[in-house]
């Protein structure tokens, strides 16, 4: 008697399918992400077809094993490198934001100066009556009370060459000296950004990963789903009590480090989740599943699903595939063993799969030894059977059995041989010499239990 496990390659075959089902929608998700992250560029692409289509080379000259590892090394870079473009796109819309900010403060640091610069040459102008036409005092009032101006600083040059003029510049005060000199500066582009630079308050690290978060919600979503943390987000820059202000920025990080993080799981396993109906939708095994595939299709389909409903669909969907591939390797493999088994003369019949698997074990015989018969048992769920010699009368010259242990040895090479030309290898794991044991008796009813149906030759 021998124990062997049957490690199928064929199985591969079905594996390539799915993968191939994944790698065609993996490319044009693959393509539109690019594109939508500013990244796509056509050598790239043409790169990802050539690939797919030699994969598929390997596929249709059967090297199952090379297509099957090519497929999940594509299907990883695939993952791998949208993963780092859209890295990367985060990293520049954050940066985008960022320089935005910077844009902003400084705009209104800039006022700031202005509004200053404008109170203090409206005093200037006064203490010294000196005349100002209606126009510019309008406009130098408008920017001392904070009005935003395009040509501000127009009209601060023309109130700084009014200070200056011949004959008053003499009599100015240290204060308003000062004040020219400032007025000055505000047309030297390169001295008002220096200013700027040392006048602006340091970064805020909350605001940076705010940032960061932001821009990730915008892409893993839309701006939508974002909008709603920006509103407050300017709420709390706008908000001029420090500790107000830090409460605000403090609560909107959480919340954004959680949502964000529930929504990377949402599309993660909303992937998944597709990979796997796909499978179950395609096998025919998958049919007793059409209930639970209806309702992970419903989830998949909407527009925000609920994480928890999410997660408990996929452990349910990723259960099926499981037993499901647990069961098409286990008939594959008995297939296998009993269509073998056919071509070395045994009587195999259209039933014997089924009995096999319903039973746990199927007794096979050839015509030319009715006394003796071959004994496959084992579920082979596990990829491992067992295989012996039995009896098939008491009356048998029982010194024949020693020999026709001796036979089947020599068989189960040749059928170790005929399982390797068809993609199927096998390893003895454990194997008794003949005569070691008394060949077990097979009943009549048992006998009669695995000659049930037609006679056939299993093709696979």
């Amino acid at each position: 008697m021998s124990s062997a496990a049957v490690l199928t390659v064929q199985d591969y075959r079905r594996l390539c399918e799915n993968q191939f089902r994944q790698i065609d929608r993996a490319i044009p998700r693959w393509k539109e992400k690019s594109e939508a992250f500013g990244e796509f560029f056509e050598a790239e692409y043409a790169n990802i077809l050539e690939r797919q289509k030699h994969i598929r080379e390997l596929f249709e000259q059967a090297r199952f094993r090379m297509a099957f590892r090519e497929a999940a090394a594509a299907l990883a870079f695939i993952e791998s490198d949208l993963k780092m473009r859209h890295e990367r796109a985060i990293a520049l819309a954050a940066e985008k934001r960022e320089l935005q900010r910077i844009e902003r403060e400084k705009a209104q640091l800039r006022l700031r100066r202005q509004q200053e610069n404008a109170v203090a040459l409206l005093g200037a102008l006064q203490t010294r009556s000196v005349p100002v036409a209606p126009e510019m005092a309008q406009n130098l009032r408008s920017l001392a009370s904070g009005t935003v101006i395009a040509d501000a600083e127009k009209w601060l040059g023309q109130g700084f060459a009014l200070l200056t003029a011949p004959g008053l510049n003499e009599t100015l005060s240290e204060a308003h000296r000062d004040l020219a000199r400032r007025l000055q500066e505000e047309a030297n582009p390169a001295a008002l950004d220096e200013w700027l630079a040392e006048h602006r308050p340091p970064r805020d690290q909350r605001l940076l990963r705010i940032d960061r978060y932001i821009a990730e919600l915008s892409l893993l979503q839309d701006e939508d789903t974002a909008r709603p943390f920006l509103e407050k987000l300017a709420a709390a820059e706008a908000e001029n009590q420090d500790t107000r202000r830090n409460l605000l920025l403090d609560s909107l990080m959480l919340d954004l480090g959680t949502v964000t993080r529930d929504w990377h799981q949402i599309c993660e396993q909303r992937s998944q989740l597709r990979d796997l109906i796909e499978f179950l939708s395609d096998c025919e095994e998958g049919a007793a599943q059409s209930d639970l595939i209806a309702r992970a299709r419903a989830c998949c389909a909407m527009p925000r699903p609920d994480l928890k409903q999410l997660s408990a669909l996929l452990e349910s969907v990723r259960a099926a595939f499981v037993d499901i591939q647990a069961k098409m390797q286990t008939k594959s493999s008995r297939q296998a063993i009993l269509s073998g088994l056919a071509s070395l003369g045994y009587e195999v019949h259209e039933s014997m799969e089924t009995l096999w698997a319903e039973k746990g074990r199927v007794v096979l015989k050839k015509s030319v030894n009715p006394d003796y018969g071959l004994e496959i048992g084992g579920k082979t769920n596990n990829g491992r059977m067992q295989t012996r010699v039995v009896a098939l009368s008491a009356d048998r010259d029982e010194g024949h059995d020693r020999d026709m242990e001796t036979r089947w040895c020599s068989e189960f090479k040749q059928l170790q041989s005929l399982l390797k030309s068809q993609g199927y290898e096998t390893v003895v794991e454990q194997e008794r010499e003949p005569g070691e044991t008394p060949l077990k008796l097979v009943e009549n009813a048992e006998r009669i239990e695995s000659r049930r149906g037609n006679f056939s030759t299993i093709n696979r």
